[in-house]
């Protein structure tokens, strides 16, 4: 069998898609969430195949991947899935690598896929979170109302990414929500330190000139704190419910019971060390789902009366920009605790609503921006928040409503124009009898049909006024075209074989069809097994190419060219007959033919004769020559199983191969049938020559085949032909025709092309030369 040919031509692959295709494979290697095969082909636009593509990185790897003795040739696979475009690389150990181009195209639409993955990123809502010890000693089942799983660890290597500082009072909260983002609160930074005054039921400051003091904790009645709801949070907003609220805490007698304080405000319980039988560690981060904000334990707890401080807070400046989670996108399940209000510093219990409103406010802030991922530590320069989009949505929304009542307001005004319309019409129609629009429409009608007839009549009137002597030309397809077309499928005919060499020796024996296309092409007689081996042996010292192309060439002289196609007269009619006869009679055979030629001319452009006559029999002549060049290429010719469903033989290429071929087959021949069907409507008469072995070469007549299937200028008049693999065309004028004619010698007959002795076309050029392969003298 022939070898397949590599790159088919269809499909010629760019630098730009090479570089798509190395880059995506990069892409899928660095996230392994994209899967490579189900997404590569849509990066290419649909263009290629997932077997094209995998052909093509075989070929890369094969190319410039590293070059050794040993290695296998399926190695490319894991090769490319583990190392990606790294392995076709240039360096030091190295002979080949990735071209110039390839490369600047790898790197560009390298950057593109990463950024279009990290703004998909960004786009994503991120999950909610829950804070976890980090302890050792902390058991994963005990958590808080604030906690959620562990924060990052921050080492002194790590970076702190700071943002702005939020004041403790809500006026200086809002003035922090009005100022653009990245300008920093000028409130100063200060460090925490627990007071040592604890006798006093109300929170507390102990001043210090190295830290700013730390609030406490007033008792708590109960453990019912403990076991509140999510849902049962309050918001303590008038001056009854804070009274009430401190007179409950400062009732509580429980020593054991702990509390924690976000810098925001809001409170929850956690297990004291006493019921959870170990200390809280000073890398045990919580977060508080009031304001999306890290903290550790030991900076925000605090104790009721008698419970121990620590001497040293685990953060030594313990502000809000050293406590926001840098890894928002992370899996959790958020909590919400159950919030009081407290007060700090110089708030006192009448202070304005307002303010703790202003103070929601910028806590939902927080709470939308870091459920969208967008905490200042994720945001890139110029991005907007979620406030932002959705002010601007709700923008975009208000124009859209705005559009669709202009719209609505449009629609109205034309369905009062489209009333008064309808009534100005009845009182029209009421006066006249019959609507103008039937009128117009029927006008219509008959002017179409009108110029229907007109076209009519001037295509018959170029037939009417024929001489006996004419040569007139009334066919679309000029023949050199034609051929030309017919020629171009033929070259292509084994586009992706390798037409060099034959892999085994093809046998004539046994063969009909292909036997008479070869004694065409050699002009000898193959009546013995010694003449067909003899036949055999002479086509052997040409290509593949080359021995197909002049056997298709024969099939289009002895299957089409040379047959009495098309028939439209298919079954005789005496009434037919008769007809012709009597306007022989009465007008003569010039006016005869002239008709003849009308109504075949009509018959040959008609709808059903080009879209559904052609095309069914250039398909069964494609599956017949299939079948006839099969033996050269397959050595178990009649295995049956290696056929289309419809009879094609597949020569035992794989589907994409063979499905091409038959494409080019039915396109040639599709392409010779509308030649002779075209041919037939001119009054002359036409010949192919195909010139046999050993015919001195002649460069009127002829032009010899160079390589790559381009037809050579030079001349070498001095050798002879090889093998002719395109026909020479020739046209000849008719014999004059006679008034007393008889029937068959006026009608136009579809045998136009015919055989002439070779003095005939002595001093006659042909319309198209023949194209030949010479040999060595």
């Amino acid at each position: 069998m022939a070898k397949k040919k590599r790159g088919a031509q269809q499909h010629r692959w760019e630098r730009e898609e090479e570089g798509i295709l190395l880059a995506w494979l990069d892409h899928t290697i660095a996230h392994r969430e994209v899967d490579f095969e189900s997404t590569i082909v849509t990066r290419l636009n649909s263009v290629y195949t997932i077997a094209q593509i995998n052909r093509k990185l075989a070929g890369l790897w094969k190319s410039y991947g590293p070059h050794h003795e040993e290695r296998k040739p399926g190695i490319w696979v894991s090769d490319l899935n583990t190392y990606g475009s790294e392995c076709l690389k240039r360096t030091n150990h190295m002979e080949y690598g990735l071209p110039q181009e390839v490369l600047k195209e790898l790197t560009t639409w390298t950057m593109l896929f990463e950024e279009e993955y990290a703004a998909k990123q960004l786009l994503q809502p991120s999950r909610k979170l829950r804070s976890q010890s980090r302890s050792n000693d902390f058991s994963p089942a005990r958590r808080t109302g604030l906690n959620s799983p562990k924060p990052p660890i921050q080492t002194s290597q790590t970076p702190r990414k700071r943002t702005q500082t939020y004041s403790l009072t809500p006026s200086a909260i809002k003035r922090e929500i009005e100022s653009p983002p990245g300008k920093k609160s000028p409130a100063k930074k200060t460090k925490y330190k627990p007071s040592q005054n604890i006798s006093s039921p109300n929170i507390a400051f102990a001043k210090s000139p190295n830290r700013t003091p730390r609030p406490q904790m007033n008792t708590r009645h109960g453990r019912a704190g403990r076991h509140r709801k999510p849902s049962m949070s309050v918001i303590n907003d008038s001056e009854e419910e804070l009274d009430n609220h401190l007179g409950r805490r400062e009732a509580a007698d429980d020593d054991n019971e702990i509390s924690t304080r976000c810098i925001c405000g809001a409170t929850e319980d956690i297990p004291s060390p006493v019921e959870r039988e170990n200390p809280y560690s000073p890398h045990e981060w919580i977060l508080c789902s009031r304001c999306i904000t890290w903290q550790h334990i030991l900076c925000v707890i605090y104790y009721f009366d008698g419970a121990p401080l620590p001497e040293e807070y685990f953060c030594e400046r313990c502000e809000p920009e050293f406590h926001m989670n840098r890894e928002p996108n992370q899996s959790s399940t958020h909590i919400t605790p159950s919030v009081s209000v407290n007060l700090r510093g110089s708030r006192s219990a009448t202070a304005p609503i307002e303010e703790e409103l202003n103070n929601l406010q910028s806590v939902d802030e927080n709470i939308i921006t870091s459920l969208a991922g967008e905490t200042p530590s994720t945001m890139l320069p110029g991005q907007s928040t979620a406030r932002e989009k959705i002010s601007d949505l709700e923008e975009e929304i208000w124009q859209l409503k705005l559009e669709l009542e202009v719209r609505d307001t449009t629609i109205t005004g034309l369905e009062r124009e489209v009333s008064c319309l309808k009534e100005s019409q009845k009182q029209r129609d009421a006066q006249t009898g019959v609507p103008v629009e039937k009128l117009m429409t029927e006008n219509l009608k008959q002017e179409r049909s009108l110029y229907a007839n007109l076209r009519a009549r001037q295509e018959g009137a170029k037939f009417a006024k024929l001489a006996a002597t004419s040569r007139e030309w009334f066919g679309h397809i000029k023949t050199d075209h034609g051929f030309y077309d017919i020629y171009s499928e033929s070259r292509q005919i084994l586009c992706q074989r390798d037409c060099e060499n034959w892999e085994f020796t093809p046998s004539l024996v046994g063969h009909d069809k292909l036997q008479n296309l070869v004694s065409k092409c050699l002009s000898v007689e193959l009546r013995t097994p010694e003449q067909m081996d003899e036949a055999m042996n002479i086509l052997l010292r040409f290509t593949p190419d080359e021995v197909v192309r002049a056997l298709a060439t024969c099939a289009l002289l002895l299957w089409v060219f040379e047959t009495d196609f098309p028939q439209f007269d298919k079954e005789s009619s005496e009434f037919l007959n008769k007809y012709r006869e009597l306007l022989a009679t009465q007008d003569g055979a010039v006016a005869l033919r002239n008709i003849d030629l009308a109504a075949r001319a009509s018959l040959t452009r008609s709808m059903a004769f080009q879209a559904r006559e052609i095309p069914e029999t250039a398909k069964s002549l494609a599956i017949k020559l299939s079948q006839t060049l099969a033996p050269l290429f397959s050595q178990m010719p009649e295995a049956r199983e290696e056929v289309d469903w419809d009879g094609f033989a597949t020569w035992h290429d794989d589907i994409e191969e063979w499905t091409g071929r038959r494409k080019r087959f039915e396109d040639m021949f599709k392409a010779a049938l509308r030649m002779k069907a075209d041919s037939c409507l001119n009054t002359e008469d036409y010949e192919i020559v195909i010139y046999p072995p050993g015919t001195k070469f002649n460069p009127k007549t002829m032009e010899t085949q160079a390589i790559a299937g381009k037809n050579s200028a030079s001349t070498q008049v001095s050798r002879a032909i090889g093998l002719c693999i395109e026909a020479a065309v020739f046209s000849h004028a008719r014999k004059e025709l006679d008034q007393n004619a008889t029937v068959s010698e006026a009608t136009a007959t579809s045998h136009n092309f015919l055989q002439r002795e070779e003095k005939d076309r002595v001093r006659s050029l042909p319309i198209v030369k023949a194209v030949v392969v010479l040999v060595e003298k």
